[in-house]
């Protein structure tokens, strides 16, 4: 129904994220600040901002790819014995577009692990947060 897609180009200057993996209805990436070691982003490559905004096809499509996208990060993130979990939401800010935010968890976050992301102390999360490094975006394009 929609005929606006974004491109591959487009999806890199929006966010100056790290496209990791391309789907047919969308693109995987790793987020521009890493607040906990590989969280990602799931962008929908038609321009709508809701999901409620899809038709029944691109909807089922867009859950598709985006659980292909949970497995294929899960499957790398299962070698990492502090790994725990991934939570995954879609929680609407600054980028009027439909995504997905992939978040794992670690061991290693303590008590902090039974409380979602965003009631920690977060000013201060996204000023430690740094950019993934070029190892961590080759070893997730592989």
């Amino acid at each position: 129904m929609k005929d606006s897609k974004i491109t591959l180009t487009e999806i890199e200057d929006e966010r100056k994220a790290y496209v990791i993996k391309e789907y047919p209805s969308g693109f995987l990436l790793l987020a521009d600040k890493q607040i906990v070691p590989v969280m990602c982003i799931f962008r929908a490559k038609i321009e709508v901002e809701d999901i409620t905004d899809l038709t029944d096809e691109e909807y089922s499509n867009f859950a598709r790819d985006f659980r292909e996208a949970l497995i294929y990060i899960k499957s790398k993130l299962l070698q990492d014995k502090n790994f725990v979990r991934l939570n995954w939401d879609k929680l609407d800010n600054e980028l009027k577009k439909l995504h997905m935010w992939i978040i794992p968890r670690y061991k290693w976050e303590g008590d902090e692990l039974s409380m979602p992301l965003w009631t920690h102390n977060m000013k201060e999360r996204w000023k430690k947060a740094k950019s993934p490094s070029e190892e961590l975006i080759q070893s997730f394009k592989n």
